[in-house]
């Protein structure tokens, strides 16, 4: 998570009155986390692709909801504004499967959950 983003994601959270969640999709897993324990627990650096500072957070089973499968990839191939090829996957299709119980029921306490 890109920390420019942090700010506005805090106000919409302390407007709003309910918990903000992460997701991170990867091309053959789902995981979420709560927004303070990437800030607590997530490492904060600058990112070379982009040059923004951003946290990384550890996934885990306990971040994991579910696998990822039957997806297909497609590369796409552009250029930058420098005349630069930039590849890049087209991804489509996929179902999620084996579901992780204890952290689809964690996301529906935090759901659920009210400000304090």
């Amino acid at each position: 998570m890109k920390e420019e983003d942090v700010q506005p994601l805090q106000s919409w959270r302390s407007r709003f009155g309910i918990p903000v969640l992460v997701f991170q999709v990867f091309v053959d897993e789902l995981h979420f986390a709560p927004l303070d324990a990437i800030l607590e627990g997530g490492r904060l650096r600058k990112d070379r692709s982009t040059g923004k500072h951003t946290y990384l957070y550890p996934i885990s089973g306990d971040s994991r909801l579910a696998d990822i499968e039957g997806l297909e990839v497609e590369a796409k191939l552009e250029f930058d504004e420098k005349g630069k090829i930039v590849v890049f996957p087209v991804i489509s299709g996929g179902r999620f499967a084996n579901l992780n119980e204890s952290a689809i029921s964690r996301l529906g306490e935090l759901l659920r959950a009210k400000k304090r």
